[in-house]
């Protein structure tokens, strides 16, 4: 039994000395996601909270759902943030008390977290470095968290779970025009797919020489419809990233201006 015990006290003592949270760190802005705000098929995730547009920022996530892996964030759609900073329940401590649970030994989990940072080199290769506290630590020592105004809906901006880009229909030839032909049978099949949802589809021009954009906003479709509408999307418009199947995708809502977008009210035109 006391072996037991020594061994998940060496255990706590060891993820605290590897890298220990700097005294008086101070973390803002910093989103919540908990298990009700995640879904998954399984490999890929979506959230229902948008994470923010603004680029080359610091994102800062406290993720409470298990389900959720670090390596969610190393999902492509990321990459526009300068860094991501995970707070996180230690599972792995939790699920060693558990473990030593079921030898027959009671024993009281410290509350533990662990902080993860990625970022990326100078060869584009993802990073990640991490540190521990838990609340048995002096309270000088533990991080202080301070967490973001969600923000909110208004006449100027839409919710949108998904957008496709198109370049320049000439000069040069957005490489998606060679697959028009694919584009336009995957839409006719998300018509007939999804023709009892409600979603609006708004247009952005961005150019001259047919640059635009589409947001879909898939209000009406379920978690798991969203993640395999965008999915399903993605295979056709963006080909090399969609088949990187070694990273799973994290897929969440964002806001944008309403301003110069137009509403369109079907899946299959462009």
């Amino acid at each position: 039994m006391n072996k037991i015990v020594i061994a998940v006290i060496l255990f706590i003592a060891s993820q605290n000395l590897i890298a220990q949270v700097p005294g008086n760190s101070v973390f803002n802005d910093v989103i919540r996601i908990n298990s009700e705000n995640v879904a998954t098929d399984g490999f890929n995730y979506i959230l229902n909270i948008p994470l923010g547009t603004e680029v080359k920022r610091d994102l800062i996530i406290e993720n409470n759902c298990n389900k959720l892996p670090i390596k969610a964030f190393f999902s492509y759609n990321l990459y526009k943030f300068s860094s991501i900073t995970i707070i996180s329940p230690d599972w792995a401590y939790y699920d060693y008390v558990r473990k030593s649970d079921g030898n027959g030994i009671e024993s009281e989990p410290v509350t533990s977290f662990k902080i993860y940072k990625i970022t990326r080199n100078e060869s584009n290769k993802i990073v990640v470095d991490s540190s521990g506290y838990n609340m048995s630590a002096p309270k000088k020592n533990r991080p202080i968290i301070n967490y973001n105004i969600p923000e909110k809906k208004t006449e100027d901006k839409i919710l949108v779970y998904y957008a496709q880009y198109w370049g320049s229909a000439c000069c040069p030839q957005d490489s998606k025009f060679e697959h028009i032909q694919e584009i336009n049978n995957l839409k006719k099949k998300q018509a007939e797919k999804y023709k009892s949802k409600n979603s609006k589809i708004y247009y952005e021009n961005k150019g001259y020489e047919g640059e635009h954009v589409c947001y879909y906003s898939l209000e009406d479709f379920e978690p798991l419809e969203r993640l395999s509408f965008i999915m399903e999307s993605e295979m056709v418009f963006n080909v090399s990233l969609a088949q990187k199947n070694d990273i799973p995708k994290l897929i969440y809502p964002y806001y944008v201006n309403n301003h110069n977008l137009k509403e369109k009210n079907q899946f299959v035109k462009n």
